[in-house]
Formats: C-alpha cells, sequence, structure tokens
C-alpha cells in the first residue's frame, strides 16, 4: 500500500477523489435528465449527494473527529463542483419563468451548504427529531431564494 502512497493522508485523498469523482458523475447525469421538472432534478441532485448506506464505512470514517479534515475536504469539494450544476439548473428555471432570482449560483450555493450540513449523516439522534419539520423550513426557504411559486417543492413533503 505504501508503496503507491506515502502517507495515510494520501490514501484518504484518494479515497475522497474517488468518492467525489462518482459524486459528480451523478451530479451531471441527474442535471442532464431532461424528463424530470427542474424542481424534480434540483431535490434529486441535492439528495444524490448523501452517500449511501452501502457506503457505511466511508461515513463512519468521515465522521469521526479526527478526520475532521478529510469531512472538510468532501464538503469543500461539493460546493466547488456541484454548485455550477446546480445553478445551470436554476438559469433553466429562470428561463422558464420558474424562478425569480438576481443571484441564482450564491442562492443554490447557500441552499447546498445548508443542505449539506443539517441533513449530514453525522448527526445524531437528537439533532434529527425535528427533521420533517426542518425539510418544511428547508423548502420553504429554497422557494423564497430562488423566487419560485410557495408549493413548487411541495412533492417533497408527500414523498416521505
Amino acid at each position: 500500500l505504501y508503496y503507491h502512497f506515502k502517507t495515510k493522508e494520501e490514501i484518504m485523498d484518494a479515497i475522497i477523489e474517488r468518492t467525489n469523482h462518482k459524486i459528480i458523475g451523478d451530479a451531471k447525469l441527474i442535471a442532464d435528465d431532461k424528463s424530470k421538472t427542474v424542481f424534480e432534478r434540483i431535490i434529486s441532485l441535492i439528495m444524490a449527494l448523501k452517500i449511501k448506506d452501502d457506503d457505511s464505512e466511508i461515513i463512519e470514517h468521515i465522521h469521526k473527529p479526527q478526520n475532521a479534515l478529510m469531512h472538510q475536504k468532501v464538503e469543500k469539494m461539493i460546493i466547488e463542483k456541484v454548485t455550477p450544476i446546480l445553478a445551470g439548473i436554476i438559469e433553466e428555471g429562470i428561463e422558464e419563468g420558474l424562478f425569480n432570482t438576481p443571484y441564482p449560483y450564491e442562492s443554490i450555493e447557500m441552499v447546498l451548504v445548508y443542505a449539506n450540513t443539517v441533513f449530514d449523516n453525522g448527526h445524531s439522534e437528537v439533532e434529527m427529531t425535528n427533521l420533517h419539520k426542518r425539510i418544511e423550513a428547508f423548502i420553504h426557504n429554497v422557494e423564497r431564494l430562488l423566487g419560485a411559486q410557495r408549493g413548487s417543492f411541495d412533492f417533497v413533503k408527500k414523498s416521505l
């Protein structure tokens, strides 16, 4: 192993890079899927950012206190690489008259940071007790940030 990697950090960086590559690929596929509405693509893309339960070993390592740097690197990549993909969907929604915001990139960046923090798998059960209320607040605020009609994202509540 140390023939290919000089340090543990290099090993972790390689794991992060592989995970990030998959996340970005999935994000682009979702963004390009014109069979879904703009609203569906936004929510699908945000939900796809969550590391799947079958990757629970990665989740466990990312959330250990000694791996805070790894967690930060994953979050930084998501913000840097996924925000432009989502911003493209927002601009598409603006062209369709679904959104009205002078700040498509900044607005979706705020949404992404919030979703990535609040809905992170690393939160304890106590923090997640009000999940439904948090989702409702999230939907409410996404609609306001993007200048979307009230109720545009209500389909998310129905799928819970």
